[in-house]
């Protein structure tokens, strides 16, 4: 279970498998089930596979955004997304 959010976030491979199954609920590091009913928060935690830094995370964010997408707005959002899903121990 990560501690702090590194270089390259990871996120657990369970819960990115059980989302790749289409599940809204997921497994963190504590055996705990997490509820994520946000289609982005989803889409992220998909993403987390330990291969793309903040940058490449962002763009790829800005993608599935809906509407005009704001460069400072997409990584303040990232950020904190990135702090909740630590908080909620799903980071490896």
């Amino acid at each position: 279970m990560a501690t702090v959010i590194g270089d390259r976030p990871a996120a657990s491979p369970l819960a990115r498998l059980q989302l790749s199954l289409g599940l809204t609920m997921v497994t963190n590091q504590r055996h705990q089930s997490i509820d994520l009913p946000d289609e982005s928060g989803r889409a992220l935690i998909s993403l987390l596979d330990g291969t793309r830094d903040r940058e490449a995370l962002a763009a790829a964010m800005e993608r599935v955004a809906p509407g005009p997408a704001d460069p400072a707005a997409i990584e303040k959002a990232l950020d904190a997304s990135l702090r909740e899903m630590l908080r909620l121990c799903l980071l490896v």
